[in-house]
């Protein structure tokens, strides 16, 4: 065989072996066309979504595993105090 022939091979196979690795596809959240219009929602996963089209999208990507997420309330998720994050918890 020709040196250059086991250098392409040997490097094609380094390539494929060092490659990053990417997440899967059902590990990334959904893109949705969402506005920008910040007004926060808080989830019942304790997380601010900028308003409720982002909100929506989380819930149907919850929705494909069969989790439910709900609206906590409409502002950011910082008023929850201690014993409803505990009572959610439980």
């Amino acid at each position: 065989m020709d040196c250059r022939i086991v250098l392409f091979l040997a490097m094609a196979v380094a390539s494929v072996l060092c490659a990053p690795e990417h997440p899967a596809p059902w590990t990334r959240p959904p893109l949705c066309p969402c506005g920008r219009i910040y007004d926060p929602v808080c989830g019942s996963d304790e997380k601010v979504y900028s308003n409720m089209c982002e909100f929506e999208c989380a819930a149907s990507f919850y929705a494909i595993f069969g989790a439910d997420l709900h609206v906590e309330h409409l502002a950011k998720c910082e008023g929850l105090d201690e014993t409803a994050k505990k009572l959610k918890r439980s």
